[in-house]
């Protein structure tokens, strides 16, 4: 199982560790889906989950949205997640 989207992945990423179930992170340069959110929820969940050891993939599920990966990446490198 793969766990695709996964905005709010964050909430269970210690069911996600203990299952081994990998998650595929839409862009992550929007607005949150909740608006009691913080401004940067969606910048912020890589490296929770990355904290507690579920892996991740982004990906932009849309054709038009692939060139957007590149940037959205290096927004988020930090030491543990490594380009």
């Amino acid at each position: 199982m793969i766990l695709a989207g996964g905005s709010e992945a964050y909430k269970v990423k210690d069911l996600l560790r203990s299952k081994g179930i990998p998650v595929i992170l839409r862009p992550t340069l929007t607005s949150p889906l909740d608006e009691d959110d913080p401004y940067d929820r969606l910048l912020s969940q890589p490296a929770e989950l990355a904290a507690a050891d579920v892996r991740f993939a982004f990906a932009s599920f849309r054709q038009f949205l692939r060139a957007a990966l590149g940037p959205e990446r290096g927004q988020r490198r930090g030491p543990r997640l490594a380009v």
